[in-house]
């Protein structure tokens, strides 16, 4: 009994956490993402439609919550951005 008790708390304390900071679920990290070749950017126009056919699309599903919406936002915000470059 006494080792079954040590064992529950050491895989409690060895249990990896499921919150590291703020994560909203969305981890890229182990994927390698070049910028596409120079000449080969999308418009600023082209982005911003595919964004905005992304979100309709998300919204008729009616299964956006708050944080996805604010994801949006983000991107929007990072292609306004990065159109002066």
């Amino acid at each position: 009994m006494t080792l079954l008790l040590i064992a529950v708390g050491l895989a409690v304390l060895f249990w990896p956490s499921k919150q590291k900071g703020k994560s909203t679920g969305f981890d890229l990290s182990d994927y390698e993402l070049d910028p596409p070749p120079a000449g080969e950017w999308p418009s600023f126009p082209e982005s911003i439609g595919c964004l905005a056919n992304v979100r309709d699309r998300l919204e008729k599903t009616e299964e956006l919550s708050s944080i996805e919406l604010e994801s949006i936002d983000v991107i929007t915000l990072a292609l306004v951005r990065g159109s002066g470059k």
